[in-house]
């Protein structure tokens, strides 16, 4: 819900969607999609959604206050209650999202057009594309830049959890609305597949679009493979997007980008490839790892570069590129570009490191203090379970440790790829609870040792916090534990509960703990 502010008239809003009758018109003070988030002037929208109508809702919503009532129907208006002394005009309309994303980016004052927005979709790779294009454009001064997506949205360092990697349309366009009246000059968002296919982003005018790319994940909800590509596929339908980027080592790109080309509203729209693809547009080669930095030789048509990066990871290369691509995009010299991506600050829970008691990083032991490197990952498909290892086995000289689960209630094709994966790519597999929510711990647990070929060679415990301490105080020193799947989230879902529990601060218990057992062998 949209808080009150300037009340728009209902006239205004309606304009071109529908004929408002006389004596009809009235000062909307708010938009609610829920019920009980209503106030007095609100404008209802009784959207469908995915378990429940919103129509079951409009008596509450007058109720509360509601003077108008937006919902699926014919394109007609009428009064509801007429002659009682809560009379509510009702407005059908047969594209509802359509309506209500035009409604509400003329209630906030067409918000997204007053600053530059970037969606940014994709399986994995997201939540970092889209920080790293924000923290490259401030350093650069061309933001502030707001972000939106599975961190919260906000600007860096201030971001307020909203539960939702995209929020819901009208909470959607608040958002952007409430960045912009404090300055923003670009916005990034996550897309998520779940957003473009109920239309969240309807209303909005997207400046640029920005591929990722594409493995399992969702399956839960799109189905197969083919329903949530065509989700991703979506964003680069609109007519609007005048920029676009995308991952050329991924075939899902090829696809979108032929669409592109043979869409005439398309014909303006500048597309840059990125990746290792020798007919990438914006390629890197030679690329070299020298402990936590790398290293990569960019070709554009511009010329050539070398990008540095203080991170770890193809994966973290391949984020990279994309937020150089997008500053491409937006005029900003390769060299310069490149220089702004050389301090990249590491995103929460992809990759992060956790620093050993004493404020030593994990992988600068002492002799008093060996502790292994820690690593913290929002890993939580195959593909991005294979990455985050794959990245984490370049830190260590010794064994690669991985901790993780499966969310319950989700995709459970996916759990014996990623038992495959882990015992594929790590040495010693710690497999423990996720989010089990509704789902039987023991039956998840099942499923992800059913993919690995000697089961009996993982170690599993279930309560996470004991699964991360036992793998931080058997590894050595020389060892790297990556502790993977919930990344950044500060609570764990069992049953209908949400209770607190964070990754970083049970490893760091963990370090301190073992820290202090060697210490009192020591004496």
């Amino acid at each position: 819900m949209s808080k009150p502010r300037t009340s728009r008239r209902l006239s205004m809003l309606l304009a071109g969607l529908v004929e408002l009758p006389t004596g009809m018109d009235r000062d909307v003070l708010a938009l609610s999609e829920d019920s009980r988030r209503v106030v007095e002037g609100s404008l209802f929208i009784a959207r469908q959604g995915s378990r429940d109508r919103g129509d079951r809702y409009l008596d509450e919503a007058v109720e509360r206050g509601a003077i108008a009532i937006l919902r699926q129907g014919a394109d007609v208006v009428s009064l509801r209650g007429k002659g009682t002394a809560r009379s509510v005009v009702e407005i059908g309309a047969t594209d509802l999202m359509h309506a209500a994303g035009t409604i509400a980016d003329r209630f906030h004052g067409h918000a997204s057009a007053r600053c530059t927005v970037v969606a940014v979709t994709g399986t994995n790779g997201k939540t970092s594309v889209s920080h790293f294009i924000a923290q490259a454009l401030d350093d650069l001064g061309l933001g502030p830049s707001g972000l939106i997506g599975t961190l919260g949205c906000g600007f860096r360092g201030a971001l307020r959890d909203v539960g939702l990697t995209t929020p819901g349309l009208l909470d959607l366009h608040a958002e952007i609305a409430q960045m912009v009246e404090v300055g923003a000059r670009y916005v990034i968002a996550e897309a998520s597949s779940h957003a473009l296919e109920q239309r969240r982003l309807e209303g909005l005018k997207v400046d640029t679009a920005v591929f990722t790319n594409l493995s399992r994940d969702h399956l839960d909800y799109h189905g197969d493979l083919n329903s949530y590509a065509a989700a991703k596929r979506c964003l680069f339908t609109r007519a609007e997007i005048a920029r676009v980027a995308l991952n050329a080592d991924d075939p899902l790109s090829i696809e979108i980008h032929d669409d592109l080309r043979r869409r005439a509203a398309h014909a303006g729209v500048r597309i840059l490839r990125y990746g290792r693809a020798a007919d990438a547009d914006v390629r890197a080669s030679s690329v070299q790892v020298d402990g936590v930095e790398q290293r990569a030789r960019v070709w554009t048509k511009e010329g050539c570069a070398e990008l540095r990066l203080g991170l770890v990871g193809q994966f973290n290369l391949d984020n990279a590129l994309a937020a150089l691509s997008v500053l491409l995009l937006h005029d900003v010299r390769l060299g310069t570009a490149c220089d702004a991506l050389h301090d990249l600050m590491p995103v929460a829970g992809r990759l992060q490191r956790i620093e050993a008691p004493g404020g030593a990083t994990t992988d600068d032991p002492t002799p008093a203090d060996p502790t292994p490197v820690v690593l913290v990952d929002y890993a939580h498909t195959p593909d991005a379970l294979a990455r985050a290892l794959e990245a984490a086995r370049t830190t260590t000289s010794g064994h690669l440790w991985c901790v993780f689960g499966c969310g319950g209630d989700r995709d459970a094709g996916k759990r014996a790829q990623m038992g495959a994966v882990a015992e594929g790519y790590a040495d010693r597999v710690v497999v423990t609870d996720d989010n089990p929510r509704g789902e039987d711990g023991d039956v998840i647990v099942s499923a992800i040792l059913s993919g690995m070929q000697r089961p009996e060679s993982a170690v599993v415990e279930r309560d996470r916090a004991a699964a991360i301490r036992v793998a931080i105080a058997q590894a050595h020193a020389t060892d790297c534990v990556l502790i993977a799947g919930k990344g950044h989230e500060l609570y764990q879902l069992v049953s209908r509960h949400r209770i607190p529990f964070s990754d970083a601060e049970q490893a760091t218990s963990a370090l301190l703990a073992r820290v202090r057992e060697r210490g009192s062998r020591a004496c």
